[in-house]
């Protein structure tokens, strides 16, 4: 037996060497078929025929959510006997990492050589979902134990070129903010236009706001993505009030400019997420806010549970009663959990927070969140999202907010 094993192993090596991966890729193992993949892929003599074990090692990264390396392999196997599954799972990582801008020329292709293919098809109308033009109708209730409320009922219509290269959106919002330093009814109009393949894919938008108080003013934000979903630096002006969700603020007409960086990348150790965003207010006051998390590689949790861990930090030059400005830093470590289910008709995500202070204008804290939508037609979809979050500041301090949506495609 030893030496018909020995036999086997001179004469054909990448068999053997392939066996544990695509044996964990059998076993629906995708995280440990992708891991031992990759590393006999590397280990594999020149020539020797990997399309097999590669188009594995793709789908089992891809399925996992390591969606960078999956591209790799997905693209290597361009122009093999597997093009055609790799064009597939390649438009398909596109579309759910949200570019499904750039996963519709795939599905072109599949289905100019092959149109009854059926993953081509369901992947394409799956897609249309966000390339289609659409007009959703939101109300969206947001408070706190500060006793602030606000009431908002908004409605858009999203229209991408025929092209797929530039999306420009419409939409008006109007509502009711209540609280202890007074109630207004701020409303106002919004439009933006994004050119997600052009170099940079710079994002315009133009926000004409009436608080409630200071009468109509412009705000806006200039953005751009060096590296589209990695690195993203954008330029604002804001409302202060609204951004900063406070009564007082929203009275004394506060508005703020607003810089921000936001970076992701994938490593080793898992997905790292990084966002850092500075105000400069105008009573002259100034306030960074920022966190940062990873993903770990290692998630050994059942039913699909994944966890991450972080950091979560905000500091202003000085304290200032009329919105949250702590002096010295406000700092929490956390642990999260989340959840989610990604079916033809349904998209529903679940996550969980535990934070630990670790500065003293901070207390432990948690925080929950549910967002889905589903489709009661190939057109018509409704949705919901909730979050809550306890933040002692230290003070004990609560916020909830509760939106839901209708969206029609045309």
């Amino acid at each position: 037996m030893t030496r018909l094993l020995l036999s086997v192993a001179l004469c054909c090596p990448l068999a053997v060497l392939a066996q544990g991966a695509l044996q964990r890729y059998e076993a629906e193992d995708y995280r440990a078929a992708a891991r031992l993949g990759l590393r006999e892929l590397a280990d594999a003599p020149k020539g020797a025929k990997t399309d097999e074990l590669r188009l594995a090692v793709a789908n089992s990264l891809a399925w996992t959510g390591q969606y960078d390396p999956a591209i790799e392999q997905y693209k290597a196997l361009f122009g093999t006997r597997y093009d055609t599954d790799a064009r597939i799972g390649l438009a398909n990582v596109l579309r759910w990492s949200g570019q499904a801008d750039l996963a519709e020329p795939y599905y072109r292709e599949v289905l100019a050589r092959d149109p009854g293919n059926a993953e081509a098809r369901l992947g394409r109308e799956l897609g249309a979902r966000e390339l289609r033009p659409s007009i959703s109708a939101r109300g969206v209730r947001t408070s706190d134990n500060q006793g602030v409320s606000l009431n908002e009922f908004g409605v858009s219509y999203r229209r991408w070129t025929e092209d797929l290269r530039s999306r420009w959106e419409l939409g008006a919002l109007t509502g009711r903010m209540d609280s202890p330093q007074g109630d207004f009814s701020p409303k106002g109009v919004q439009g933006s236009l994004w050119l997600p393949q052009a170099p940079l894919a710079p994002k315009l938008e133009a926000f004409a706001y009436d608080n409630g108080v200071s009468g109509t003013r412009l705000f806006g934000a200039a953005q751009i993505e060096p590296i589209r979903d990695k690195l993203r630096i954008r330029l604002a002006r804001v409302d202060w009030g609204r951004q900063a969700f406070s009564g007082a603020a929203t009275r004394d007409g506060l508005t703020a400019s607003m810089l921000g960086i936001f970076g992701a990348t994938s490593t080793p150790l898992g997905d790292v997420r990084a966002r850092l965003d500075g105000y400069d207010i105008s009573d002259d006051n100034r306030v960074l806010d920022g966190e940062a998390s990873i993903k770990p590689a290692w998630q050994p949790l059942p039913w699909q549970l994944k966890w991450t861990s972080g950091v979560t930090a905000r500091y202003a030059e000085r304290e200032d009663p009329r919105y949250w400005s702590p002096h010295p830093a406000y700092g929490v470590v956390f642990v999260g959990l989340e959840r989610g289910w990604y079916l033809d008709r349904v998209d529903l995500t679940a996550s969980a927070r535990r934070s630990f202070t670790f500065t003293q204008t901070a207390g432990d804290g948690w925080s929950i969140g549910l967002s889905g939508r589903y489709w009661l037609a190939q057109a018509l979809a409704i949705g919901l999202d909730a979050w809550m979050v306890n933040a002692p500041r230290p003070t004990p301090y609560t916020m909830r907010q509760v939106g839901a949506f209708v969206q029609q495609l045309w």
